[in-house]
């Protein structure tokens, strides 16, 4: 009996056949010289600047065989034959033989993406012409950073990348993270779809063939409403606005609609005179024939300025629009007339206003002329070079730096690489940041936005190809420790090679990194990588006690690596005698990379409002008394809480402080009874509407200088010693109620756990867990000392961003972070409950005079240790 389990395997497996095809056709085929496959968004139709591409080759390129990838093969062959197009083939997208043509097709033309599984075979050429000049924001400007994902891996693999202007030119290389490693050709020339436009015996052709000698033809071609990933599926509006036009026209003029495939089930039937374009014509010829377009937002209206003829922009929405998506330029600054009602749109279609758009012209599209796209063709197959073509190099010859980087998740290790970033030189090479698309989450894209200058970032799509018996070996291999072996080895090795080109493309990588030193996929791909790549991997911890207590990495899989290793660099120089004894060959590849202290990086950030910083962060557990709560202190520095949020000028409406100085020279007994209930009042503001108690309890006591609190950074899991650290801050609050400690912890195993010992300690009117916060420093600042509890680590980082901040340091003995603290500069007790409790009892007890850690000579120390660890000559 077959399972639902095994039922839904076995549709997952029909579902993704395309990939299994396509990795054995690509291992197993030679390039076929004289094949072209011709692919226009994903399939979904053959129009714009691939229909005249295959239009021309059609016509003057005979000894090509032609193929068109499709959807929907019966209307797209349908419109191939109204066109007059014989010679080529229609393919399904994603079948057995598109696979087979796209693992072998000498060239390969998309306006758009092939899916992620495509990776371009030594031999074959891939020109992508890109499908319009962008109004809209793209790549990278858009909310979502991992949507770059896909454009920017085919822009990898691309030989040339075709625009029609230097605008467009400039937003890819920014938007697509293509900037300064590209391989290929930046090419700016004639726009092959725009060339039609020019044509007026197509133009007259047409009107003939819709029966229009004076009549107006009008145009109307809006885009797509929403965002990214979330159309709007709602079409009243267009609806409404159709039967208002309809009710409108006047005899000599013709209403024709093109609506965005998002809107395509919108029926046109029941209007007399407004008509969907006729499906036998491509959109671009058929705009040869129209008088006026009319549009909002899409890029049709840079294309039809060629024609000189009228252009209207109807903006019913713009403000709602464009408050969702950002755009590159300023319509208001265009030439167009904008319309917001259907009658301001009908007397802009009538009005005879002289106008220019020689200015737009020159801008978006100076090279198109009617030979456009034979010019195209005749430069890509032949060679040939023409003044309307310039091709432009925009590598810039430095060496480049791939570094796999994780999920950037909220841990020492993240941290460790943001700080490294910003204190290197990245001018002097190439750095890209790469990571898994879905493993950023959302609360994470900032990091990547901020990344500083030089520094590009890379969402690699979808997952390892391979053919169905190397999946399964691919499974067990990652999942089970014991499989293993040369024959389980050649299978993985025949997955794993032609990775590099399909995650790269043709990029120079001349250093890879494996920042993180855990994930499998990315440590198994330095194994497989080009001998002439600098293969570097980091080692954070004591990875043999990290497999001791949580079994958290692959052995086989993180040591072979280490085996292909060029460099191991460690954060940390005690972890070297380990590494060696365990790992013999080792031995001669191991460097010290400090890790960097991000001192700057850190006082920036303490900076933030602490209200900003408390007002998103989830509270894990808090005491919340019974009792009314007075919050006195927190009253006292309303000013910041006032500074960081405008809906909190309720609070200052109260004028509570004009009342204060009405008291200090009256001192009358009603003025202080009226503060006292504005006070109330005012507690409640802040409690019920904004900040809640735990968090009003929390900072209420942040300024109470008779409470002194001890801060934990770190995850929930067993190396960090939340258990030990709890039960020693039991008899340090138990001798001093005016104790508080603050854990924060974002994620981990022993969430629960932890949790449960706060709810049962004696102390636990005095400890607060705090969720994830992306940042902490502000609350750091603000704490009196930070405690290092942790079992084991090659280095403590929070210990000198708390020393950065100017927060007191508590911390166990561990050789990889004390050897730093040789001066003075922090609290040193024995890695035990009764050390950490002898640590904070120090502090509270007597005055402790600490001196002042020197970051200059650490920073400067780690940048050249790092400098040496990319210029440094291979191992072989």
């Amino acid at each position: 009996m077959i399972t639902e389990k095994l039922k839904k395997k076995i549709k997952n497996f029909n579902r993704n056949k395309y990939l299994y095809y396509y990795q054995k056709y690509y291992k197993k085929l030679k390039i076929q010289q004289n094949c072209v496959l011709i692919e226009s968004t994903h399939g979904a139709n053959i129009s714009g600047h691939m229909f005249y591409i295959l239009q021309e080759l059609e016509k003057n390129y005979n000894h090509l065989n032609l193929f068109v990838a499709a959807k929907n093969i019966e209307s797209i062959q349908k419109f191939l034959n109204d066109q007059n197009i014989k010679r080529a083939k229609v393919v399904k997208h994603l079948s057995k033989e598109y696979c087979r043509l796209l693992a072998s097709a000498k060239y390969l033309f998309n306006d758009t993406t092939f899916y992620p599984f495509f990776n371009k075979k030594e031999g074959q050429i891939y020109i992508n012409i890109w499908h319009g000049t962008p109004l809209k924001k793209l790549g990278k400007d858009l909310e979502n950073v991992t949507e770059v994902g896909n454009v920017q891996k085919n822009f990898y693999m691309t030989d040339k990348i075709i625009v029609n202007n230097e605008y467009t030119r400039n937003i890819i290389e920014h938007a697509f993270n293509i900037s300064g490693v590209y391989q290929g050709k930046m090419v700016v020339g004639p726009s092959p779809r725009n060339s039609v436009m020019f044509d007026e015996k197509i133009r007259q052709k047409i009107r003939s063939e819709l029966g229009v000698t004076n009549e107006k033809i009008y145009f109307y071609m809006p885009t797509w409403r929403g965002s990214v990933g979330r159309v709007n599926h709602d079409h009243s509006k267009i609806l409404s606005d159709l039967e208002e036009i309809s009710g409108k026209l006047q005899k000599n003029e013709i209403f024709f609609v093109k609506l965005h495939p998002f809107q395509a089930n919108i029926d046109l039937s029941e209007f007399e005179n407004i008509y969907s374009m006729p499906e036998k014509y491509e959109v671009y010829q058929f705009l040869t024939a129209v008088d006026v377009l009319i549009t909002d937002y899409s890029s049709v209206m840079y294309d039809f300025l060629v024609t000189g003829r009228k252009i209207v922009l109807y903006t019913y929405d713009k403000e709602d629009y464009f408050s969702t998506r950002g755009v590159y330029e300023d319509i208001d600054d265009y030439p167009f007339v904008q319309a917001k009602t259907v009658d301001e749109l009908l007397i802009a279609l009538r009005d005879n206003k002289t106008f220019s758009y020689k200015e737009m012209q020159e801008k978006f599209c100076p090279f198109d002329n009617i030979e456009g796209t034979k010019i195209l063709c005749d430069y890509l197959f032949n060679d040939t070079t023409y003044d309307c073509i310039t091709e432009t190099d925009i590598y810039n010859g430095k060496k480049t730096t791939a570094i796999f980087c994780g999920g950037l998740w909220d841990n020492g290790i993240t941290s460790a690489l943001l700080n490294m970033l910003n204190n290197i030189d990245t001018s002097q090479r190439n750095y890209i940041l790469f990571f898994e698309r879905k493993r950023l989450k959302k609360e994470h894209f900032y990091k990547v936005r901020d990344l500083p200058e030089g520094v590009l970032y890379y969402p690699i799509p979808g997952g390892l190809n391979g053919t169905f018996i190397e999946r399964i070996f691919y499974k067990f291999y990652f999942k089970y420790e014991w499989f293993k072996g040369p024959v389980v080895q050649h299978f993985v090795k025949n997955m794993f090679l032609p990775e590099q080109r399909r995650f790269f493309g043709d990029l120079k990588i001349d250093d890879y990194i494996h920042y993180t030193g855990f994930d499998r996929k990315f440590a198994e791909l330095l194994s497989h990588l080009d001998e002439n790549i600098n293969k570097i991997i980091f080692v954070h911890t004591d990875m043999f006690k990290e497999y001791e207590a949580k079994k958290s990495y692959s052995k086989k899989i993180i040591f072979g690596a280490y085996k292909k290793a060029d460099k191991i660099a460690i954060v940390n120089g005690s972890l070297k005698d380990d590494l060696e004894n365990n790992l013999p060959f080792t031995k001669g590849k191991i460097f010290t990379v400090n890790n960097f202290f991000g001192e700057k990086r850190v006082r920036e950030l303490a900076k933030e409002n602490i209200f900003a910083t408390i007002f998103p962060t989830s509270i894990t557990y808090a005491y919340v008394p019974t009792e009314k709560m007075n919050f006195q202190h927190l009253n006292k520095n309303i000013n910041l809480f006032l500074q960081s949020h405008e809906r909190f000028q309720e609070y200052n409406n109260l004028n509570i402080r004009d009342d204060l100085d009405q008291l200090m020279k009256e001192n009358h007994v009603n003025i202080a009874k009226r503060i006292e209930e504005k006070i109330n009042l005012a507690n409640e503001i802040i409690i019920e509407k904004t900040i809640g108690k735990s968090k009003s309890r929390l900072l209420n006591e942040l300024f109470d200088e008779n409470i002194k609190f001890f801060i934990n950074i770190g995850r929930f899991a067993y190396e960090k010693g939340h258990e030990r650290l709890i039960e020693a801050f039991e008899k340090v609050n138990k001798e001093n109620p005016n104790t508080r400690l603050i854990i924060i912890a974002p994620h981990g195993p022993l969430k629960n756990k932890t949790v449960r010992q706060v709810r049962n300690s004696s102390a636990k009117s005095s400890i607060y867990i705090l969720g994830r916060m992306s940042n902490p420093y502000a609350l750091l600042k603000l704490c009196d000392a930070f405690v290092l509890s942790s079992y084991y680590e090659a280095l403590g980082l929070v210990v000198f961003e708390s020393l950065a901040v100017g927060t007191a340091v508590i911390t166990v003995d561990l050789e990889g972070t004390v050897k730093y603290l040789q001066n003075n500069e922090a609290i040193i007790v024995e890695n035990s409950t009764e050390g950490l409790y002898q640590g904070m009892r120090k502090f509270l007890l007597n005055p402790y005079n600490f001196n002042s850690f020197n970051f200059e000579k650490y920073t400067k120390q780690s940048i050249e240790q790092f400098n040496s660890l990319l210029n440094h000559s291979l191992i072989r």
